[in-house]
C-alpha cells in the first residue's frame, strides 16, 4: 500500500508537468538560459528545493519509491516536454536515467543512501541557479554564487563517499566520472556567470591554467567512453589497473586541446593594418566596449560628413573588421587599403560606419584566452546589441 501512495503522487507530478508545459511558455516564455527554457526552470524550482530535499527529510518507503520514480520522470519527461534543451543536457539526462536504473535496480540500500544524497545535493545547487535566472537582484547573485558552491561541495563529498563503497567497480565508474564532470561544469558555469572568483591581481598563474581547460559535450563524451570501458573490460583481470586507468584518463580528458589558439602577434598586427589617415574630413575612432563577461572589445567609428543613417557592419568567423569591410592592396594582398572599400562607399552615400571585433577577433579579448572562440553563440548577439545601443545612445536615435 505504501509504494502505491508514491506511485499515486508520481502520477499527479506527472500530470502537472504535462499542464506546466503547456501554462508556464505563456507566463515565462522559452528564451534558452542555462541550456534550457526558462519556464522548465520556473517548473523545476519546486522539486528541486522542496520536494527532493523534503523526501530526503523524511526518509521511508514511501518517500524513497517518491524520489525513485519523480526523479525517474523528470529526467525522461524532459526529453520529450522541456522544450529546447543544449546537447550537453541531452547527454546528461541520458547518462542520469542509465545511472538511476543501475542503482535501483541493481546495488545494495547503502549505495542508494548515497546516491539519493547525491542527486538531492545536485539538484540543490541547480534549483538556485534556475531562481537566478528568474531574478536579477542581488541577493539572488549572492544566494545562486553561495549555493552553487555550497551544492558542489557536498556533491564532492558525497562522491568520496561513493568511491568508498564496496560495490561493483562499472557502476562506481560511471557516477564517479558523471559526478565530477558535473561538479567542474556547474562551477565553472557559476563562475562565468557571475564573474566571482579570487581577484585579478591574485592567483593569475593559476587562473590562467584554468581558463585553458576546454570541457565540451564530446569531450565528455569520449571520456565517459575511454574511462569506462576499459574498466569494463578490466574489472575481471585487475581493479588497481582499473583505478589507475580512471585518474588518468579522467584528468587529462580535462584538459582538451586548445582550438583556435593563434600567435597573438598575428592579431595584434591587426592594428597596424588600418589606415593612418583617410580622406578629409573622415576619421577613424577608435574606442572599446566591455560586454558581460568582462571582455574588452575594440570598436571603430567613422562617422559621414553630413549622415543621412548609421549602419552597424559584423565581420564573419576567423576575421576582423578590416580584413572584412577594408579592400586588398592587390589580389590575395593585404587588407588594408581605404579606396573602393564598402566603408568608403558607405560614408560616400552619407552613412556612417560602426564596427567592432567579434570577441576572441581581431584587437579585441577572447574568452578563456583563445582566439576565435566564444562559449556561445548567444554572446556574439549579446555583443552586437551592445555596440547597438551604443550607436543608439551616440545619435540620440536620430539616424535610421
Amino acid at each position: 500500500a505504501l509504494p502505491m501512495a508514491a506511485e499515486v503522487m508520481a502520477v499527479l507530478w506527472w500530470l502537472a508537468y504535462l499542464v506546466a508545459s503547456r501554462q508556464l511558455p505563456r507566463v515565462f516564455g522559452r528564451t534558452v538560459v542555462g541550456g534550457m527554457e526558462l519556464w522548465r526552470g520556473a517548473w523545476a524550482l519546486p522539486t528541486q528545493l522542496v520536494l527532493f530535499p523534503l523526501t530526503l527529510a523524511c526518509r521511508g518507503e514511501v518517500a524513497d519509491w517518491l524520489f525513485t520514480y519523480v526523479f525517474a520522470l523528470f529526467m525522461v519527461l524532459d526529453l520529450f516536454l522541456a522544450g529546447q534543451l543544449s546537447n550537453i543536457l541531452y547527454l546528461h539526462h541520458a547518462v542520469c536515467v542509465v545511472g538511476h536504473l543501475i542503482v535501483v535496480c541493481t546495488l545494495p540500500e547503502e549505495a542508494f543512501t548515497t546516491y539519493f544524497w547525491g542527486v538531492v545535493a545536485l539538484e540543490a545547487g541547480s534549483g538556485v541557479m534556475n531562481l537566478w535566472t528568474l531574478n536579477e537582484a542581488r541577493w539572488a547573485n549572492v544566494l545562486y554564487a553561495v549555493g552553487m558552491s555550497v551544492s558542489n561541495a557536498v556533491a564532492a563529498q558525497v562522491t568520496w563517499q561513493w568511491s568508498q563503497l564496496p560495490i561493483p567497480l562499472a557502476p562506481k565508474a560511471v557516477c564517479l566520472v558523471t559526478s565530477i564532470s558535473l561538479i567542474v561544469l556547474r562551477q565553472r558555469a557559476c563562475h562565468e556567470n557571475l564573474r566571482v572568483g579570487v581577484p585579478r591581481h591574485a592567483f593569475r598563474w593559476f587562473q590562467h591554467r584554468w581558463s585553458q581547460i576546454y570541457l565540451t559535450p564530446k569531450y565528455l563524451s569520449a571520456t565517459f567512453i575511454t574511462t569506462v570501458a576499459p574498466l569494463v573490460l578490466l574489472e575481471s583481470i585487475s581493479k588497481e589497473i582499473g583505478l589507475a586507468l580512471l585518474i588518468v584518463l579522467g584528468c587529462l580528458s580535462c584538459f582538451g586541446r586548445s582550438v583556435g589558439r593563434q600567435s597573438d602577434r598575428k592579431w595584434k598586427a591587426a592594428e597596424s593594418l588600418w589606415p593612418t589617415e583617410l580622406p578629409t574630413p573622415l576619421r577613424l575612432e577608435r574606442g572599446h566596449l566591455v560586454n558581460r563577461h568582462r571582455l574588452v572589445l575594440r570598436r571603430f567609428t567613422i562617422e559621414a560628413e553630413q549622415p543621412k543613417a548609421a549602419c552597424i557592419l559584423l565581420h564573419g568567423y576567423g576575421q576582423s573588421a578590416h580584413f572584412e569591410f577594408l579592400s586588398a592592396t592587390h589580389p590575395g594582398g593585404l587588407h588594408s587599403s581605404w579606396d573602393d572599400s564598402i566603408l568608403q562607399h558607405l560614408t560616400g552615400a552619407g552613412i556612417s560606419c560602426y564596427t567592432f571585433d567579434l570577441q576572441g577577433h581581431g584587437e579585441s579579448e577572447g574568452a578563456r584566452g583563445l582566439r576565435g572562440f566564444f562559449e556561445a553563440f548567444d554572446d556574439l548577439a549579446m555583443d552586437l546589441l551592445l555596440l547597438h545601443d551604443a550607436v543608439g545612445k551616440e545619435t540620440s536615435g536620430a539616424l535610421p
